[in-house]
Protein backbone atom coordinates (compact mmCIF):
# COMPACT_ATOMS: atom_id res chain seq x y z
CA UNK A 1 0.00 0.00 0.00
CA UNK A 2 1.33 3.27 -1.05
CA UNK A 3 1.74 6.46 2.19
CA UNK A 4 -1.30 8.19 3.17
CA UNK A 5 0.29 10.51 5.00
CA UNK A 6 3.54 12.64 3.89
CA UNK A 7 5.71 15.19 6.17
CA UNK A 8 7.15 17.40 4.87
CA UNK A 9 9.76 19.45 6.70
CA UNK A 10 9.67 22.73 4.71
CA UNK A 11 13.04 24.06 6.85
CA UNK A 12 14.76 23.08 9.94
CA UNK A 13 16.04 26.60 10.87
CA UNK A 14 13.72 28.42 13.48
CA UNK A 15 12.74 31.94 14.40
CA UNK A 16 12.60 31.06 18.22
CA UNK A 17 15.72 29.22 20.53
CA UNK A 18 13.53 27.40 23.10
CA UNK A 19 15.61 26.16 26.09
CA UNK A 20 14.75 22.59 25.80
CA UNK A 21 14.63 22.38 21.65
CA UNK A 22 16.36 19.29 20.81
CA UNK A 23 17.76 21.05 17.76
CA UNK A 24 20.45 22.12 20.21
CA UNK A 25 23.10 19.30 19.41
CA UNK A 26 22.30 18.61 15.62
CA UNK A 27 25.20 18.32 13.40
CA UNK A 28 23.51 18.47 10.14
CA UNK A 29 21.29 21.75 10.00
CA UNK A 30 20.71 22.03 6.33
CA UNK A 31 18.49 24.83 6.22
CA UNK A 32 15.33 25.37 4.03
CA UNK A 33 14.38 23.00 1.39
CA UNK A 34 15.17 23.93 -1.69
CA UNK A 35 12.75 24.72 -4.65
CA UNK A 36 13.70 22.25 -6.88
CA UNK A 37 13.25 19.84 -3.90
CA UNK A 38 9.86 21.62 -3.55
CA UNK A 39 9.14 21.21 -6.52
CA UNK A 40 9.73 17.82 -7.49
CA UNK A 41 7.74 16.39 -4.44
CA UNK A 42 4.75 18.64 -4.90
CA UNK A 43 4.74 17.45 -8.72
CA UNK A 44 4.47 13.61 -7.89
CA UNK A 45 1.54 13.92 -4.91
CA UNK A 46 -0.99 13.10 -7.83
CA UNK A 47 0.65 9.85 -8.53
CA UNK A 48 -0.17 8.56 -5.43
CA UNK A 49 -4.11 8.38 -5.08
CA UNK A 50 -4.04 6.78 -1.70
CA UNK A 51 -2.24 9.83 -0.39
CA UNK A 52 -4.61 12.04 2.51
CA UNK A 53 -3.01 14.15 4.45
CA UNK A 54 0.42 16.26 4.23
CA UNK A 55 1.93 17.90 7.15
CA UNK A 56 4.23 20.91 7.15
CA UNK A 57 6.01 20.39 10.13
CA UNK A 58 9.53 19.02 11.18
CA UNK A 59 11.59 20.27 13.62
CA UNK A 60 11.73 23.69 12.38
CA UNK A 61 9.21 26.20 11.90
CA UNK A 62 7.65 26.01 8.49
CA UNK A 63 6.24 29.22 8.09
CA UNK A 64 9.70 31.07 7.79
CA UNK A 65 10.45 29.27 4.84
CA UNK A 66 10.76 31.83 1.80
CA UNK A 67 7.84 30.13 0.05
CA UNK A 68 5.47 28.67 2.54
CA UNK A 69 2.60 31.35 1.33
CA UNK A 70 2.75 30.04 -2.12
CA UNK A 71 3.31 26.40 -1.29
CA UNK A 72 0.01 26.19 0.30
CA UNK A 73 -2.80 26.73 -2.01
CA UNK A 74 -1.17 24.32 -3.97
CA UNK A 75 -1.85 21.75 -1.24
CA UNK A 76 -5.61 21.86 -1.57
CA UNK A 77 -7.18 18.65 -1.77
CA UNK A 78 -5.63 17.44 0.47
CA UNK A 79 -6.39 17.82 4.42
CA UNK A 80 -3.23 19.79 5.39
CA UNK A 81 -2.00 20.14 8.95
CA UNK A 82 0.24 22.87 10.04
CA UNK A 83 2.42 22.57 12.94
CA UNK A 84 3.72 25.95 14.23
CA UNK A 85 5.16 28.56 17.20
CA UNK A 86 2.64 31.26 15.99
CA UNK A 87 5.23 33.53 16.17
CA UNK A 88 4.41 34.15 12.95
CA UNK A 89 1.19 34.31 13.09
CA UNK A 90 -0.24 37.82 11.53
CA UNK A 91 -3.85 38.91 9.44
CA UNK A 92 -1.97 37.94 6.03
CA UNK A 93 -0.95 34.42 7.18
CA UNK A 94 -4.44 34.09 9.15
CA UNK A 95 -6.20 34.32 6.11
CA UNK A 96 -4.00 31.92 4.38
CA UNK A 97 -4.39 29.63 6.92
CA UNK A 98 -8.40 29.82 6.97
CA UNK A 99 -8.53 29.08 3.13
CA UNK A 100 -5.88 26.34 3.08
CA UNK A 101 -5.63 24.88 6.20
CA UNK A 102 -7.48 22.27 8.24
CA UNK A 103 -5.54 21.65 11.43
CA UNK A 104 -3.26 23.89 12.86
CA UNK A 105 -0.96 22.33 15.67
CA UNK A 106 0.62 25.59 18.05
CA UNK A 107 3.36 25.13 20.55
CA UNK A 108 2.46 27.09 24.19
CA UNK A 109 4.37 25.76 26.99
CA UNK A 110 3.02 27.65 29.77
CA UNK A 111 1.88 31.08 31.17
CA UNK A 112 3.36 34.48 30.73
CA UNK A 113 6.41 34.39 32.67
CA UNK A 114 7.29 31.01 32.07
CA UNK A 115 6.66 30.79 28.00
CA UNK A 116 8.73 33.86 27.85
CA UNK A 117 11.68 31.97 29.92
CA UNK A 118 11.27 28.82 27.74
CA UNK A 119 10.43 30.26 24.43
CA UNK A 120 12.30 33.82 24.48
CA UNK A 121 8.88 35.28 23.08
CA UNK A 122 6.18 37.68 24.54
CA UNK A 123 3.46 35.64 25.47
CA UNK A 124 0.80 38.60 24.93
CA UNK A 125 2.42 38.53 21.19
CA UNK A 126 1.25 34.77 20.74
CA UNK A 127 -1.95 35.28 22.14
CA UNK A 128 -2.77 38.35 20.20
CA UNK A 129 -1.22 36.36 17.29
CA UNK A 130 -4.09 33.71 17.99
CA UNK A 131 -6.80 35.98 19.13
CA UNK A 132 -6.33 37.28 15.67
CA UNK A 133 -6.81 34.26 13.61
CA UNK A 134 -10.12 33.68 15.45
CA UNK A 135 -11.42 37.00 14.46
CA UNK A 136 -10.12 35.92 11.18
CA UNK A 137 -12.28 32.48 11.18
CA UNK A 138 -14.98 34.31 12.46
CA UNK A 139 -15.12 36.83 10.27
CA UNK A 140 -15.20 33.97 7.61
CA UNK A 141 -17.39 31.79 9.53
CA UNK A 142 -15.04 29.33 9.04
CA UNK A 143 -14.37 26.30 11.51
CA UNK A 144 -11.16 25.60 9.72
CA UNK A 145 -8.33 25.64 10.87
CA UNK A 146 -8.73 23.78 13.56
CA UNK A 147 -6.71 24.74 16.10
CA UNK A 148 -5.10 21.86 18.69
CA UNK A 149 -2.92 23.39 21.29
CA UNK A 150 0.45 21.71 21.93
CA UNK A 151 2.52 21.38 25.05
CA UNK A 152 5.97 20.13 26.10
CA UNK A 153 5.30 19.08 29.58
CA UNK A 154 7.62 19.06 32.36
CA UNK A 155 8.54 20.22 35.98
CA UNK A 156 8.88 23.41 34.96
CA UNK A 157 5.83 24.33 33.60
CA UNK A 158 3.55 21.55 35.10
CA UNK A 159 1.83 24.13 37.10
CA UNK A 160 0.72 26.04 34.36
CA UNK A 161 -1.45 23.04 32.74
CA UNK A 162 -5.09 24.98 33.81
CA UNK A 163 -3.94 28.52 32.68
CA UNK A 164 -3.21 26.79 29.32
CA UNK A 165 -6.04 25.07 29.53
CA UNK A 166 -8.02 28.02 30.44
CA UNK A 167 -5.86 30.21 27.16
CA UNK A 168 -7.44 27.33 24.64
CA UNK A 169 -10.62 27.12 25.71
CA UNK A 170 -10.96 31.02 25.39
CA UNK A 171 -9.24 30.94 21.89
CA UNK A 172 -11.63 28.26 20.62
CA UNK A 173 -8.91 25.62 20.62
CA UNK A 174 -10.56 21.92 19.95
CA UNK A 175 -7.76 19.95 21.70
CA UNK A 176 -4.78 20.47 24.04
CA UNK A 177 -1.77 17.79 23.59
CA UNK A 178 0.25 17.31 26.67
CA UNK A 179 3.40 15.77 25.71
CA UNK A 180 6.18 15.09 27.20
CA UNK A 181 9.87 16.76 27.04
CA UNK A 182 12.82 14.53 25.24
CA UNK A 183 15.86 15.58 27.24
CA UNK A 184 19.17 16.06 25.55
CA UNK A 185 21.48 16.48 28.77
CA UNK A 186 21.42 14.66 31.93
CA UNK A 187 20.69 18.14 33.65
CA UNK A 188 17.23 18.32 31.61
CA UNK A 189 16.62 14.70 32.37
CA UNK A 190 15.98 15.68 35.85
CA UNK A 191 12.87 17.90 34.73
CA UNK A 192 11.08 15.00 33.29
CA UNK A 193 7.32 13.83 34.45
CA UNK A 194 7.17 10.22 33.45
CA UNK A 195 9.09 7.28 34.93
CA UNK A 196 9.98 3.35 34.40
CA UNK A 197 7.20 1.87 36.59
CA UNK A 198 4.22 2.80 38.04
CA UNK A 199 3.63 6.78 38.83
CA UNK A 200 0.47 7.25 40.53
CA UNK A 201 1.39 10.65 41.83
CA UNK A 202 1.59 11.72 37.86
CA UNK A 203 -1.22 10.08 36.86
CA UNK A 204 -3.71 10.86 39.73
CA UNK A 205 -2.27 14.83 39.06
CA UNK A 206 -3.17 14.60 34.94
CA UNK A 207 -6.34 12.88 36.08
CA UNK A 208 -7.37 15.63 38.37
CA UNK A 209 -6.85 17.78 35.32
CA UNK A 210 -9.57 16.42 32.80
CA UNK A 211 -12.40 17.74 34.53
CA UNK A 212 -11.33 21.31 33.93
CA UNK A 213 -11.06 20.44 30.13
CA UNK A 214 -13.87 18.93 30.34
CA UNK A 215 -15.85 21.92 31.69
CA UNK A 216 -13.91 23.91 29.02
CA UNK A 217 -14.88 21.96 26.13
CA UNK A 218 -11.97 21.00 25.90
CA UNK A 219 -10.44 17.52 25.00
CA UNK A 220 -7.00 16.73 26.80
CA UNK A 221 -4.92 13.97 24.97
CA UNK A 222 -2.28 13.16 27.90
CA UNK A 223 0.51 11.03 27.15
CA UNK A 224 1.66 8.05 29.31
CA UNK A 225 3.33 9.07 32.76
CA UNK A 226 5.26 5.65 32.74
CA UNK A 227 6.16 2.56 30.64
CA UNK A 228 3.39 0.58 29.06
CA UNK A 229 3.40 -2.98 26.87
CA UNK A 230 1.93 -1.37 24.11
CA UNK A 231 4.08 0.11 21.35
CA UNK A 232 2.90 2.31 18.40
CA UNK A 233 4.50 3.77 15.99
CA UNK A 234 2.24 6.46 14.72
CA UNK A 235 4.62 7.13 11.42
CA UNK A 236 5.16 2.95 10.22
CA UNK A 237 1.88 2.10 11.94
CA UNK A 238 -0.39 5.19 9.78
CA UNK A 239 1.37 4.59 6.91
CA UNK A 240 3.26 7.97 6.79
CA UNK A 241 6.50 8.85 5.05
CA UNK A 242 8.50 11.51 6.15
CA UNK A 243 11.04 13.96 3.90
CA UNK A 244 13.53 16.55 6.08
CA UNK A 245 14.45 19.60 4.77
CA UNK A 246 17.60 18.24 2.68
CA UNK A 247 14.85 15.63 0.75
CA UNK A 248 16.25 12.53 2.70
CA UNK A 249 12.99 10.20 3.09
CA UNK A 250 13.58 9.08 6.92
CA UNK A 251 11.05 6.74 9.07
CA UNK A 252 10.46 9.42 11.60
CA UNK A 253 10.74 12.83 12.93
CA UNK A 254 13.32 10.60 15.88
CA UNK A 255 15.51 9.62 12.95
CA UNK A 256 15.23 12.77 10.90
CA UNK A 257 18.64 14.17 12.28
CA UNK A 258 21.89 12.92 14.32
CA UNK A 259 21.82 14.35 17.88
CA UNK A 260 21.99 13.11 21.16
CA UNK A 261 18.97 12.31 23.99
CA UNK A 262 18.80 11.19 27.36
CA UNK A 263 16.45 8.04 27.69
CA UNK A 264 15.76 7.64 31.77
CA UNK A 265 19.34 8.83 32.43
CA UNK A 266 21.30 7.01 29.76
CA UNK A 267 22.87 9.43 26.93
CA UNK A 268 22.01 8.16 23.79
CA UNK A 269 23.33 8.64 20.34
CA UNK A 270 20.57 9.55 17.63
CA UNK A 271 21.86 8.59 14.06
CA UNK A 272 20.09 9.66 11.62
CA UNK A 273 18.58 7.04 8.94
CA UNK A 274 17.92 7.71 5.28
CA UNK A 275 16.38 5.41 2.63
CA UNK A 276 16.98 7.85 -0.22
CA UNK A 277 16.73 10.75 -1.34
CA UNK A 278 13.69 12.97 -3.37
CA UNK A 279 15.92 14.07 -6.33
CA UNK A 280 17.26 10.66 -6.83
CA UNK A 281 13.78 8.48 -6.81
CA UNK A 282 10.29 9.19 -7.24
CA UNK A 283 8.22 9.32 -3.31
CA UNK A 284 6.62 5.87 -4.92
CA UNK A 285 9.82 4.36 -5.58
CA UNK A 286 11.65 5.79 -2.54
CA UNK A 287 8.10 4.14 -0.43
CA UNK A 288 9.19 0.57 -1.71
CA UNK A 289 12.74 0.75 -1.39
CA UNK A 290 13.64 -2.85 -0.10
CA UNK A 291 15.23 -1.86 3.25
CA UNK A 292 12.30 0.98 4.04
CA UNK A 293 10.03 -2.08 3.22
CA UNK A 294 11.76 -4.63 5.58
CA UNK A 295 12.49 -1.76 8.22
CA UNK A 296 8.35 -1.26 8.28
CA UNK A 297 7.21 -4.91 8.13
CA UNK A 298 9.45 -5.25 11.56
CA UNK A 299 7.93 -2.28 13.17
CA UNK A 300 4.46 -3.09 12.27
CA UNK A 301 5.11 -7.17 13.43
CA UNK A 302 6.26 -5.63 16.46
CA UNK A 303 9.94 -7.72 16.00
CA UNK A 304 12.39 -5.63 17.99
CA UNK A 305 13.71 -5.56 21.24
CA UNK A 306 12.73 -3.36 24.32
CA UNK A 307 15.86 -1.69 25.86
CA UNK A 308 13.41 -0.06 28.70
CA UNK A 309 12.33 -2.80 30.79
CA UNK A 310 14.76 -5.00 29.83
CA UNK A 311 16.97 -6.80 32.90
CA UNK A 312 20.35 -5.93 30.93
CA UNK A 313 20.01 -2.43 29.96
CA UNK A 314 22.66 -1.30 32.14
CA UNK A 315 25.47 -3.41 31.05
CA UNK A 316 24.62 -3.34 27.10
CA UNK A 317 26.65 -1.32 24.82
CA UNK A 318 23.38 -0.80 21.94
CA UNK A 319 21.71 1.00 24.17
CA UNK A 320 24.38 4.02 23.38
CA UNK A 321 23.05 4.55 19.95
CA UNK A 322 20.21 3.78 17.80
CA UNK A 323 22.57 2.30 14.99
CA UNK A 324 21.45 -1.65 15.96
CA UNK A 325 19.69 -3.17 18.33
CA UNK A 326 20.35 -6.74 20.26
CA UNK A 327 18.27 -8.77 17.52
CA UNK A 328 20.44 -7.17 14.55
CA UNK A 329 17.77 -4.74 13.38
CA UNK A 330 18.85 -1.44 11.84
CA UNK A 331 17.93 1.59 12.96
CA UNK A 332 17.06 0.51 16.28
CA UNK A 333 13.42 1.14 17.68
CA UNK A 334 13.97 -0.64 20.95
CA UNK A 335 14.47 2.53 23.07
CA UNK A 336 12.02 5.01 21.46
CA UNK A 337 9.72 7.05 23.71
CA UNK A 338 7.60 8.11 21.04
CA UNK A 339 6.31 4.50 20.05
CA UNK A 340 5.62 4.03 23.78
CA UNK A 341 3.29 7.26 23.64
CA UNK A 342 5.40 9.08 25.77
CA UNK A 343 6.27 12.04 23.18
CA UNK A 344 3.61 12.82 21.17
CA UNK A 345 3.50 13.38 17.29
CA UNK A 346 0.37 14.80 15.37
Amino acid sequence: MPFEKLYIELTDACNLNCVMCYRHNWPDLGGHMSHEMLEKIIGELGDNPSLKEIVLGGIGEPTVHPAFKEILPRLDGYRVTVTTNGTTLDEDMSELFVRHVDRLVVSVDGSASVYDRIRGFEYFELLKNLQGMDAVKRRHRSHTPQLQIQMVVSKDNQKDIPAVIEMASNLGASELILSNMIPVTLEDAEKILYTQFDNREIYNYFQGIRPLAFRKGLELRITESRVKTDRVCRFVDYEAMVVNSLGEVTPCYRLMHSGEEVVFNRLKKIEKAVYGRVMEKTLLELWEDPHYVTFRNMVKGNRYPSCMDCDLVEGCDFVRSTAADCHGNTPSCADCLWSRNIIYCV
